[in-house]
């Protein structure tokens, strides 16, 4: 079993087993995370500091041989349960009331999103004037390589073209429309999340 690590998460773990470069860098990748999350259950630093250090000392100290399939939530599971059990502990109270009843606090910034939403209408926008002013066969080939996620080689198959041609055609295509849309907007990103 590869004991490299996904941001998403994709490889099991299983405690001792994996190596301890894997469980360092698992900590590297989610102690921030894990850290967030403690505040955001109200927890003190160094309380959370101290439950996650536990967590993956107790791997260590246990000799778990379960695999765990998702890393992050079995994590952030563990960092609850720690914290749970070290206010039960202490009988102190996070804002007042007891750790299982803690209002969990999320605050929405709506002005930033209002702003995103007429920024995201305006690219949208210009993504459309820019689309129809490609050629009918420019519009193909972005939507067989970005809704179908068609490689080059599949698209060349496809148009029954070379395969040079296909990069190409994609590559004017993609240049068209950064030139319609401007600098300021990422053709990548907006393609990637699909042509209509």
């Amino acid at each position: 079993m590869g004991n490299t690590l996904t941001g998403d998460n994709k490889k099991k773990w299983i405690p001792r087993t994996s190596g301890t470069r894997w469980t360092e860098n698992l900590y590297r990748e989610h102690s921030d995370a894990l850290y967030a999350y403690g505040r955001k259950l109200g927890a003190q630093a160094p309380v959370i500091e101290d439950a996650i250090h536990d967590i993956f000392v107790s791997f260590w100290e246990q000799d778990k041989r379960k695999e765990i399939n998702n890393p992050k939530a079995y994590l952030f599971g563990a960092l609850r349960n720690r914290l749970m059990k070290s206010y039960r502990k202490s009988a102190l109270t996070v804002y007042g009331k007891d750790f299982e009843s803690h209002n969990f606090p999320l605050e929405i910034d709506y002005e930033s999103v209002i702003i995103s939403e007429e920024i995201k209408a305006e690219t949208l926008q210009r993504l459309s004037s820019g689309i129809a002013s490609l050629s009918d066969s420019q519009r193909e080939i972005l939507y067989l390589r970005f809704n179908e996620g068609l490689e080059y080689n599949e698209i060349a198959e496809t148009l029954n073209m070379n395969y040079q041609s296909a990069l190409n055609a994609v590559h004017r295509a993609i240049k068209s429309l950064r030139t319609h849309l401007g600098e300021t907007v990422s053709v990548w990103i907006i393609l990637q999340q699909g042509l209509q």
